[in-house]
């Protein structure tokens, strides 16, 4: 017997996601169209959910992933919009090869999470970019990471 897929766990993680950054006033976001956009802080990065039917994707600076639970996705969006997570994007020249998102623990050590890479280009001065948010404050995230999904 074949399993069927349910198509509406992208809606859900959006929705489940807009209810839990009502848990914080200054978070600016939009919602529309099968997406959901999250306002970064100045110096750090914009985050997108896009809902792909039987699951979501999250996208941060050149980042992304893939989620399956609705309620994932919500506690990953917040985690990027704190301190407590940062996107490492490796430079070959003027192109992103590589992206890890890195979450900090109590004790300061960053561990590397998701990657997201391409092959091209292999040339090019290399170099190494860090990006993260203070839009959440590092208090209000769990200190348990979800990037050891």
């Amino acid at each position: 017997m074949a399993t069927q897929l349910d198509d509406t766990i992208g809606k859900q993680a959006i929705a489940a996601t807009v209810a839990r950054l009502g848990e914080f006033p200054d978070v600016e976001y939009e919602q529309g169209d099968g997406r959901l956009s999250v306002k970064g802080s100045p110096d750090g990065f914009d985050i997108v959910v896009r809902d792909e039917g039987h699951g979501a994707t999250i996208e941060a600076g050149h980042w992304h992933d893939h989620f399956s639970e609705p309620d994932d996705v919500a506690k990953y969006v917040v985690w990027l919009l704190s301190p407590r997570m940062r996107i490492q994007t490796t430079y070959r020249g003027k192109h992103a090869v590589k992206s890890v998102v890195e979450s900090r623990l109590e004790d300061g050590k960053w561990i590397p999470g998701s990657t997201f890479g391409t092959l091209f280009p292999l040339f090019g001065k290399k170099r190494i970019e860090y990006l993260s948010n203070t839009v959440v404050g590092a208090e209000e995230v769990p200190v348990d990471s979800p990037s050891q999904k």
